[in-house]
């Protein structure tokens, strides 16, 4: 019924095709060509999108996050579903339940190692395990195939140690962005290409671990 109300209104038709190509050739990894047929979308005389489009964007769009779910997991259909009705509000991963899938995941674990390793020996060499010391750098961590994971991809990955009295605490966390998903920022005027009716937001995430420096 959905379906019909849709397509069934004067002059929608004539943008499906469009419409359709275009998610296609995404999925194919076209993105380019992608890019190009969604352009006709619009009317270049208002800079508007031409009638219908947006709704048969997002049906599309719905249509082919419950099919991608299949294979990259249910909790990717949350990242799109607050795209379009999270009115751009913030998220953490710890209230999507996904924290430890994070802290776990791709490469997180051997950046947060690596860095609490570095500290501790680095400490320890030069005999100031009693001290006060401070540091923080940034990596890249990278979730994409991760299973739920997939749409936070690479981020910033912001590592902290603060060390007193021998024992070192440590602290990591992400201040990523939900924005273009059609990676439209690669082409045309390279600014982000944000979808009618949805809304960029951030995810953010942190997580701490304690290791005594003797």
């Amino acid at each position: 019924m959905f379906i019909n109300s849709i397509l069934g209104r004067s002059g929608y038709y004539e943008n499906v095709k469009n419409v359709l190509v275009g998610f296609t050739m995404f999925i194919a990894g076209q993105t380019q060509g992608a890019y190009l047929e969604f352009g006709k979308l619009w009317d270049l005389s208002t800079v508007k999108l031409k009638k219908g489009a947006a709704d048969i964007i997002q049906l599309v769009i719905t249509m082919s996050t419950i099919q991608a779910s299949i294979f990259i997991g249910s909790k990717n259909n949350m990242f799109i579903f607050w795209y379009y009705y999270g009115k751009g509000d913030a998220i953490d991963l710890k209230e999507w339940k996904l924290g430890e899938k994070f802290e776990n995941g791709g490469n997180v674990p051997s950046l947060a190692d690596s860095f609490i390793n570095e500290q501790i020996s680095k400490l320890r060499t030069a005999g100031r395990c009693e001290e006060s010391y401070m540091y923080s750098d940034t990596a890249v961590s990278d979730v994409t195939w991760e299973y739920q994971l997939f749409s936070i991809g690479s981020s910033t990955f912001f590592r902290k140690a603060t060390c007193s009295g021998g024992i070192c605490n440590f602290t990591f966390h992400i201040e990523d962005e939900f924005t273009d998903p059609l990676d439209g920022r690669k082409w045309g005027d390279k600014k982000p290409f944000d979808l009618p009716g949805a809304s960029k937001y951030d995810i953010n995430y942190s997580f701490e671990r304690t290791k005594s420096c003797f």
